[in-house]
C-alpha cells in the first residue's frame, strides 16, 4: 500500500484550531485551550496515539452527553499528604491538571503528595501531567486505567486497558527523564493511528478476534493487544488497576466499556504522585546528578548496528524541538476527519 500523503502544519496554528473546535463543542475556552495543548504536545513528541487523532472520539462523547462540559471536581477525602477527588465526569485533562496541582501542593507540605481520582475520562498522554511535577523540581508518577483491550496472561477475555505508567524526573541542563509507556506491547491508540495511515503493524503485537496473530491494525482493534514482556507486563497492568481504580473507587476496564456502551459516565480512575526532591536532597545537587547520569549512560559503548544511546523520553524531546520549528506532519486521512468536524462546528481550518 502506498504511503498516505501528509501535510505539515505549524503547531501554534493547529493548537488554536483544536482549541476552537472544543470551544464550539461547548467546552469553556480555558479548558478547551488546555485540552488542545495536551493533544498538540503529544503530536509534537511523535506520540500521535494521544494527539489530535483523539478529537473525533472526544467530540462524539461531548455531543452524546458522555462528558460533563463544565465539571466541578471536588475533594471527597483529604489528609496532609493526599486527596481523593471526584472528577465530576469532566474532560480528563481538566481533572488531571487539578489533581496533579493538588499532589504538588501536598508534596510541598509533606515531601510526597498523592491525588487519587475517580469519575474521570481520558486525559491523553501521561507525560503532560508528569512534567507538571518536573517543572516544580519534583518527580512525578502518573497512572491511569482505560477501557479493556487486553486479556490477562494466559486468558483471552479483554479485561484491562493499556494501563500506562508515567514517571518524570527533572534535570538541570539535560532533558527531563521521562518514562511514558503502555503496559501492552503497543498502545491501543497506535493501532488506531496505523489504521488512519493505512500502515501494517509489526507481528507479535496484537491478535484478531479469533486469537490469530495479525499485522492488520483494524483486526487488532477488533481483537486484543498483548502485554509487553508476557507475565511481567500483565503484572504491571494489574498494579495500575490497584492504584488507579481500586484505590479510588473508579471503574475497572470491562466496566468502563459497559458504561460507555450504556450511555453512562465512564468513571475512569487516575493516580497522581509528586515527590519533592528538596525533601530528600538539595535540588541543584540532584538535578546535576541526573545530568551526570544521563551523560554516563549516553557514553555507553555502542552495540553493533546502533548509532546512539538515548535516555527515556529523549527521542520525543528532540523531535518536539524540531517540530516546533518545522511543523507537525499530519496524514490527509486524519485531516479529512478534522475537516468534517470543523465544517460541522463552523471553525476555519489552518491548512
Amino acid at each position: 500500500m502506498p504511503p498516505v500523503k501528509e501535510i505539515t502544519i505549524q503547531a501554534d496554528a493547529l493548537r488554536d484550531f483544536v482549541a476552537q473546535l472544543f470551544a464550539r463543542a461547548g467546552i469553556p475556552e480555558a479548558d478547551a485551550a488546555l485540552v488542545a495543548d495536551s493533544l498538540i504536545e503529544a503530536d509534537l513528541r511523535g506520540v500521535h496515539s494521544h494527539g489530535v487523532m483523539l478529537i473525533p472520539g472526544y467530540i462524539a462523547n461531548i455531543r452524546a452527553g458522555r462528558v460533563n462540559k463544565q465539571p466541578k471536581p471536588s475533594i471527597v477525602r483529604e489528609t496532609p499528604s493526599g486527596v481523593l477527588m471526584d472528577g465530576d465526569n469532566g474532560m480528563g485533562q481538566v481533572i488531571a491538571r487539578q489533581a496533579m496541582a493538588k499532589a504538588i501542593e501536598k508534596a510541598k507540605q509533606s515531601g510526597v503528595g498523592v491525588a487519587s481520582v475517580f469519575h474521570s475520562t481520558h486525559y491523553a498522554a501521561g507525560a503532560y501531567w508528569g512534567l507538571m511535577a518536573a517543572e516544580q523540581n519534583m518527580i512525578g508518577i502518573v497512572l491511569t486505567s482505560a477501557g479493556s483491550i487486553i486479556a490477562p496472561f494466559g486468558g483471552r477475555t479483554r479485561m484491562f486497558g493499556t494501563n500506562p505508567w508515567t514517571i518524570t524526573v527533572p534535570a538541570k541542563t539535560e532533558y527531563p527523564v521521562v518514562l511514558d509507556m503502555a503496559t501492552s506491547v503497543l498502545a491501543g491508540g497506535k493501532l488506531a493511528w496505523a489504521a488512519v495511515r493505512g500502515d501494517p503493524v509489526p507481528p507479535g503485537l496484537a491478535l484478531d478476534s479469533e486469537d490469530r496473530p495479525t499485522t492488520n491494525p483494524e483486526h487488532g482493534l477488533a481483537g486484543r493487544l498483548l502485554p509487553f514482556g508476557g507475565y511481567k507486563g500483565y503484572g504491571l497492568m494489574v498494579m495500575v488497576d490497584m492504584l488507579a481504580t481500586l484505590l479510588s473507587g473508579a471503574a475497572i476496564g470491562p466496566e468502563v466499556m459497559t458504561n460507555v456502551r450504556g450511555g453512562q459516565d465512564q468513571n475512569i480512575g487516575h493516580y497522581f504522585q509528586a515527590i519533592d526532591v528538596s525533601a530528600f536532597i538539595a535540588v541543584d545537587d540532584f538535578k546535576a546528578r541526573v545530568d551526570d547520569y544521563t551523560r554516563m549512560v549516553r557514553a555507553s559503548e555502542l552495540e553493533a548496528g546502533s548509532s546512539q544511546v538515548l535516555m527515556p523520553g529523549e527521542r520525543e524531546f528532540r523531535l518536539a524541538d524540531q517540530r516546533r520549528k518545522d511543523g507537525i506532519p499530519m496524514p490527509v486521512t486524519m485531516l479529512a476527519q478534522l475537516e468534517k468536524l470543523a465544517k460541522d462546528l463552523g471553525v476555519a481550518q489552518p491548512w
